[in-house]
């Protein structure tokens, strides 16, 4: 659908534009890696007015450490919500 050149998979994708025109407002960055893939998505997501939620368990990098980094600076400059795929799962199955 949209391929990504880079770590973020905002730029120079289209992206933006087809998420808005189906009336996406949050986003879910999976994959490899949370300190650096995961964070620069989160990033344009955050510019650009996105809610943000992280699969903890759907994110991985080159080492635990650094995972774990990538999570909480997704929490803490981006107010990502870190969680399990099974809750943000049941928190979709609630609405």
């Amino acid at each position: 659908m949209f391929e990504k050149r880079f770590y973020d998979a905002f730029y120079e994708t289209g992206l933006d534009a087809h998420l808005r025109t189906v009336g996406v407002d949050r986003i879910i960055p999976t994959g490899l890696h949370t300190n650096m893939c995961a964070r620069h998505t989160s990033a344009s997501a955050f510019f650009r007015g996105y809610d943000i939620a992280v699969p903890a368990d759907c994110v991985d990098a080159f080492s635990e450490e650094a995972h774990e980094e990538g999570l909480a600076y997704l929490d803490e400059v981006y107010d990502a919500e870190i969680a399990s795929s099974k809750e943000l799962i049941e928190e979709w199955t609630a609405i």
